[in-house]
């Protein structure tokens, strides 16, 4: 089924050139693409708001992309039923992910370590898991879970 959906389409913007390196996999390179790019939000759209303070109540309407002081992404979040809610990351929320077991990204925690996963609901995320390696045993997909920054 087809289905309309608005799209906005922005540029990806070098923010720093690499220095020189070979990367030796292409989950090597995905990872390093944060640190050097940036997609700015197109001058056009004008519902959204962008910083770490709460947007005014003029602004209820938008998207608001809250960051920190230094302007690193924290969340996204709408205004619903007179508060701001955190629509991105959340909490507890399951994703599958490329890359290192055993360094997990920033605010995530491997589902084999979160002891809110019960060992049956385990087992069942593992089937589709990759192993990386044994010693000690790795995988290059698995699940994660959003725990905080």
């Amino acid at each position: 089924m087809v289905m309309n959906v608005d799209v906005i389409q922005s540029v990806l913007k070098l923010v720093q050139m690499p220095e020189r390196q070979c990367f030796t996999s292409w989950q090597d390179l995905l990872r390093k693409i944060p640190e050097l790019y940036a997609v700015e939000i197109p001058s056009g759209i004008t519902n959204v708001s962008i910083g770490n303070a709460y947007p005014s109540s003029s602004e209820t309407d938008h998207l608001w992309i809250q960051t920190d002081n230094s302007g690193n992404f924290i969340s996204l979040n709408i205004f619903v039923t007179g508060a701001w809610r955190q629509i991105y990351p959340l909490v507890d929320q399951l994703f599958l992910i490329v890359g290192d077991s055993r360094v997990p990204p920033s605010g995530y925690t491997v589902a084999d370590s979160d002891p809110r996963i019960d060992a049956a609901m385990l087992n069942n995320l593992q089937k589709i898991w990759t192993l990386g390696g044994t010693t000690p045993i790795w995988y290059t997909v698995f699940h994660v879970t959003f725990t905080g920054w």
